[in-house]
């Protein structure tokens, strides 16, 4: 079951981003993006119900008072759109240099999509301190540093 189905998130990019392409999402999409979501943890808190499927919504909020409320946070709703239509666009992330037995490349045309720039940081707040996705590693790694000084992350 998806946080949201391939029309909800269609008409939440209208709503939340108008200034996004079009993008029709399929509802296999958006389980895959719910499920990506979902392994993108460990996240803050624990379910709250026992009985629930996703990781959402969350006992304990950004800020550590506990959520009573069962509505799904709009920012992990805007990260689960922005994800599945960067996948129903087949949107892979833009590499910026590659290396094989010691030859390197660098590529200098490599950019982001709208869909990733935007979906980017939307997690920090609910992730567990001390961890980091890779969306969020690579945050760092490209110079947007300054606003997530407070974040830890781990050593290889």
């Amino acid at each position: 079951m998806p946080y949201l189905t391939g029309a909800e998130i269609a008409e939440r990019l209208t709503e939340r981003f108008p200034n996004l392409p079009e993008v029709t999402v399929g509802d296999g999409d958006a389980e895959i993006a719910s499920a990506e979501l979902d392994g993108s943890g460990p996240f803050i808190g624990g379910r709250l119900a026992e009985d629930q499927e996703l990781a959402f919504p969350r006992d304990t909020l950004p800020n550590g008072d506990e959520n009573t409320e069962d509505d799904v946070p709009d920012a992990i709703l805007d990260w689960v759109a922005l994800n599945a239509a960067q996948i129903s666009r087949d949107e892979a992330p833009g590499i910026k240099s590659e290396s094989r037995s010691g030859l390197s490349v660098t590529y200098s045309g490599a950019t982001r999509s709208p869909f990733a720039r935007r979906k980017s940081g939307l997690l920090i707040p609910w992730l567990r301190p001390g961890y980091a996705t890779t969306e969020v590693a690579s945050t760092f790694n490209n110079g947007y540093s300054d606003s997530f000084a407070w974040w830890e992350l781990p050593t290889p």
